[in-house]
């Protein structure tokens, strides 16, 4: 009973066994790819929502009010600013 279970045992382990039968070399020529891949802006654009709507391919840009002349100032300088103490 113990000859039997242990040749059970090694028939079936010799199936995880590695083969002693010659493999084939892959070739080293052997490309894996058939086109380029889209790179940055290309794949970018690719992924971006499409519009099916008419109402969205035919929408106009908005209309903004026109800019004031002449412009506002974008900074203002204080004479006697000082920093407020930050330690507290």
């Amino acid at each position: 009973l113990v000859a039997t279970a242990l040749a059970a045992c090694l028939s079936v382990s010799s199936a995880f066994l590695p083969s002693l039968a010659p493999v084939p070399r892959p070739l080293a020529s052997a490309l894996g790819a058939k086109h380029a891949n889209d790179k940055g802006a290309k794949k970018a654009a690719s992924r971006r929502p499409k519009k099916h709507r008419p109402s969205d391919i035919n929408r106009k840009p908005p209309s903004y009010p026109p800019m004031p002349d002449p412009l506002p100032p974008q900074f203002e300088v204080l004479e006697n600013w000082v920093q407020p103490d930050e330690s507290k």
